[in-house]
């Protein structure tokens, strides 16, 4: 009876445990690879630089830590406006960097940059030059409630361990 008890536990257990982990592999942390560009044709051009997390799932962009060197561009959001069209702003007065992408970024691995517009206090100013690439550098971490599941999931195979009865030798 208790090893039926103890593998209905397991199996439930595991079930879930499954699901929180697949969940959270829909978080990809993206990071702007050597080379990456923003260039206007009447100025300077500038490095991207930085990360950002794409949320396969919900099919938008979180968490952004991007900047743009030289210049005092620091972009904190991100307007998704496709999966392989990201607008990045953040300096509270609508300025902002976009970039279109190759491919959908819920690929995962290395994504090229094809294009690019620079936005302007909210407004369009048109396409500019940009080009480099994205390298997917790993998944969020599982959310604590997953951890919980797996710890109790355990905890219930040393309870099995535990109280399961040696056999005598006669």
């Amino acid at each position: 009876m208790k090893a039926k008890l103890l593998l209905a536990g397991l199996a439930a257990v595991g079930g879930m445990v499954a699901t929180g982990v697949a969940n959270a592999d829909t978080d990809l942390i993206y990071s702007f690879n050597p080379g990456s560009y923003f260039d206007f044709s009447d100025g300077p051009t500038y490095s991207a630089n930085g990360t950002f997390v794409y949320d396969a799932t919900k099919g938008i962009v979180t968490d952004v830590n991007y900047y743009a060197l030289p210049g005092p561009f620091d972009f904190s959001s991100a307007t998704t406006v496709s999966s392989g069209d990201v607008i990045f702003t953040g300096d509270g007065e609508g300025d902002g960097n976009e970039y279109i992408f190759l491919q959908s970024l819920a690929l995962g691995g290395t994504d090229n940059i094809t294009g690019g517009n620079y936005w302007f206090e909210g407004v369009s100013e048109g396409g500019v030059t940009a080009g480099g690439s994205v390298t997917e550098i790993g998944t969020a971490v599982p959310e604590p409630a997953t951890w919980a599941l797996m710890m109790f999931g355990l905890g219930l195979i040393g309870l099995g361990l535990r109280t399961r009865r040696e056999a005598t030798v006669a």
